[in-house]
C-alpha cells in the first residue's frame, strides 16, 4: 500500500509540474474554435488534477468529508497561484474566470470521487 501512496504523490507533483510549466510559457499552440474554449480546457485539466488531489490525499485522510475539502481547497489555491503567476508571464493574463474554471473542474472530480466513496461504504458489495 506504502507504494501505492508514493505513487498517487508523484502523479499529482508531475501533473502540477506540467501544469507550471504551461503556465510558464509565453505563448501556447492552439486553434480558437469558439468563444471561451479555453475555459473548457481549465475545466479539463483541473478535473484530472482534482481527482490525481483526491487519489493523494486519501493516504493521509481517512474522513470522506475532510478528503473532500482538502482535495478541493489544495486544487483551487494551485489555481489561484497558476494564475498569478502567469501574471508575470510575457504575453500571458491572469483571468479570475479561468480560475473559476479550475476550481468548478477540480470540485466535479472530487465530487464524483467523493460520491463512489461513500456509495462503495454504503454498499461494500457494489
Amino acid at each position: 500500500m506504502e507504494h501505492l501512496q508514493y505513487f498517487d504523490t508523484g502523479l499529482l507533483t508531475f501533473f502540477c509540474a506540467v501544469i507550471f510549466w504551461f503556465s510558464h510559457q509565453s505563448a501556447l499552440p492552439s486553434l480558437h474554435l469558439f468563444p471561451y474554449q479555453d475555459k473548457i480546457v481549465h475545466f479539463g485539466e483541473y478535473a484530472f488534477l482534482g481527482f490525481l488531489a483526491w487519489r493523494c490525499f486519501r493516504h493521509q485522510v481517512k474522513r470522506t468529508e475532510l478528503l473532500f475539502l482538502l482535495s478541493l481547497v489544495f486544487c483551487s489555491l494551485y489555481g489561484a497561484l497558476d494564475e498569478f503567476h502567469q501574471y508575470f508571464i510575457p504575453n500571458r493574463t491572469s483571468d479570475v474566470f479561468d480560475w473559476l474554471a479550475d476550481t468548478i473542474g477540480s470540485g466535479m472530480s472530487i465530487s464524483i470521487m467523493t460520491f463512489l466513496r461513500i456509495r462503495q461504504q454504503q454498499h461494500p458489495s457494489v
